[in-house]
């Protein structure tokens, strides 16, 4: 992925930087170890506060200095394994009984933790190796509350957030009931073609949507020879053969859109992620909201297929950007006097975390939970579906009135008081 390349990328220029100033290591290894460290401590002495690397480097944090060493270890494998005699910088060697022993724990506990994990078998290697993995304990955090966009403020957002002048901006009204009411990443509605939305067989006033993988999805039943038969393709060969073109998520610059590997349906020879409305009416509203805005843009000239295009700036007709997107999002809930932030879930993000915490609340079994999320295991949408602190007390307060509490055990409460105040 685009993403991918750019972390690897980035990972690379970090060691460069500091093998370019620091060549003075015994060996690769050595190199290395100190290069992993500095990254996660920094490259000032807290105690002289002299710098010896010449790097100025603070401490990136556990996550990002663990992302650079596994990058790192990857492309130096890669590298060995196109060109032998190189020297490997972060080799795997024999561990010591106690690293094996690590090993079997964590492959053992990769392995519950995976679907079919039970088809699973370890090698020699995994278990007797070890190797500088620059990984530190990093604990897990808690936030206050889940950063879901408030529930309150939603219907404010479409009626007052997108709306200028006289105008409601429909385009971006379609993206929020994506993200809020289907439960999708603020880059997936991006994929959307023209054509992926139809009134749903089952309910024509609601609109089915699907959005096909970018690359294996099925091409647009549109798409014909010069005899007139229809073409047999995936959306990749669609974008290349007829718009020349590269799917948005491998496009570099600001028309990137990303797709994260999800769990796909697959049905009619394609694979897509169904929108799975919650509350169902909002199926209905969207459809209503979605003929007028193919009205919009039913005139305009498109070098593409994509749903989401420019109407009032240049280039018109164009592919409209997710970066544009995120500006008028956050235009729009300064417009509703709401602070623009991602631990207050006023984030396009914050739009999942909603559809999540609503599926919750409506006691949606947690498969079906999982289903709606397009996740690969129920433990993915456990950050989603946490409940808020108010909930947590308000538990905690019906818990404790449900005690069976007897007189004997209020008078010792009482005791106890009056001897910790006294």
């Amino acid at each position: 992925s685009i993403s991918w390349m750019k972390s690897v990328a980035w990972s690379y220029e970090l060691f460069i930087q500091y093998f370019s100033l620091n060549r003075a290591f015994d060996s690769e290894i050595e190199l290395f170890q100190r290069f992993a460290l500095h990254l996660h401590l920094g490259t000032i002495n807290l105690k002289t506060g002299y710098d010896e690397t010449g790097l100025g480097w603070k401490a990136l944090g556990v996550t990002a200095a663990t992302t650079a060493t596994r990058n790192l270890t990857a492309l130096f494998d890669w590298i060995v394994d196109k060109n032998p005699n190189v020297k490997h910088i972060n080799p795997v060697v024999v561990g010591d009984s106690f690293e094996k022993r690590m090993n079997l724990c964590a492959y053992q506990h990769r392995r519950s933790k995976a679907m079919l994990g039970n088809t699973w078998l370890a090698t020699k290697e995994e278990i007797e190796s070890a190797r500088m993995s620059g990984r530190q304990r990093k604990g897990t955090t808690e936030n206050k509350e889940p950063p879901s966009f408030p529930e309150e403020h939603f219907e404010r957002l479409l009626l007052e957030g997108f709306r200028v002048g006289k105008k409601h901006s429909l385009r971006e009204i379609l993206i929020v009931l994506l993200l809020h009411c289907g439960g999708f990443r603020e880059s997936e509605p991006f994929q959307l073609f023209a054509g992926d939305v139809i009134p749903d067989p089952d309910n024509y006033l609601k609109a089915m949507v699907l959005i096909h993988h970018p690359q294996r999805g099925l091409a647009p039943s549109d798409w014909r020879d010069e005899k007139g038969r229809p073409i047999h393709g995936t959306r990749r060969d669609y974008l290349q053969a007829k718009f020349g073109m590269l799917p948005r998520n491998e496009i570099l610059g600001t028309r990137h859109a990303g797709w994260k590997p999800r769990i796909h349906e697959a049905e009619y020879g394609s694979e897509f992620l169904r929108t799975y409305w919650f509350e169902p009416w909002w199926g209905e509203f969207f459809l209503a909201v979605w003929y007028k805005y193919l009205a919009q843009i039913l005139l305009l000239e498109r070098k593409h297929p994509f749903a989401f295009v420019n109407i009032g700036r240049a280039p018109i007709g164009d592919m409209y950007k997710v970066g544009k997107f995120n500006d008028a999002h956050a235009d729009a809930v300064s417009r509703i006097g709401l602070e623009v932030s991602k631990a207050a879930g006023t984030t396009p993000h914050g739009h999942r975390h909603a559809y999540a915490q609503r599926l919750r609340k409506g006691k949606v079994d947690e498969n079906l939970v999982r289903r709606a999320m397009h996740h690969s295991s129920v433990a993915s949408q456990e950050i989603y579906t946490a409940p808020s602190l108010e909930e947590v007390m308000k538990c905690l307060q019906e818990a404790t009135a449900n005690l069976d509490r007897s007189a004997s055990a209020s008078a010792s409460s009482h005791k106890l008081m009056e001897i910790l105040i006294h």
